[in-house]
């Protein structure tokens, strides 16, 4: 293997990784308003909704650059940092736990309104979608995993 197709397979991982990163941030950042209208409101219907647009474009991006890149793009030998192999699973972490804080959130302090469905179809709409950003939230987390290892320098014996 060459030089060039080493660098072009470490510009396609870092890319890829790129388009996922942003797709999270999307939904991340798309969350906020909705938790916070949960927080305030517990128990009722929600007054703002973001674009339903991103909440649903975002995780199909995510999820379909993250199977191309899982299937097609292999992981490619990656300079080892001990301190980098902590912190990016840590990262990938995070972003997971503020998706469950917020699947939590709904469940314990929304859940009274969810009594008074009157558009079933509309709710379990709503209940793909946050089960889709959650796996997209998980799957990016097991990809931060996935670079930590790489980064991981041998173990000394």
């Amino acid at each position: 293997m060459t030089a060039s197709d080493t660098r072009g397979k470490m510009l396609a991982f870092e890319l890829l990784l790129l388009l996922q990163t942003l797709a999270v941030l999307v939904i991340l950042w798309s969350m906020l308003p909705i938790y916070r209208e949960v927080w305030e409101h517990p128990g009722h219907q929600l007054n703002y909704l973001p674009e339903p647009i991103r909440l649903v474009a975002a995780p199909i991006l995510f999820h379909f650059v993250y199977w191309f890149r899982l299937l097609r793009v292999p992981i490619p030998a990656i300079k080892t940092n001990l301190l980098l192999s902590h912190i990016v699973p840590f990262l990938g972490r995070l972003s997971f736990i503020f998706g469950t804080s917020f699947f939590a959130l709904l469940v314990y302090r929304h859940l009274p309104s969810l009594v008074a469905v009157t558009d079933p179809f509309d709710a379990l709409l709503r209940l793909i979608i946050t089960f889709g950003i959650l796996f997209s939230l998980y799957c990016y987390s097991i990809e931060l995993e996935r670079l930590g290892l790489a980064l991981r320098p041998p173990p000394k014996s």
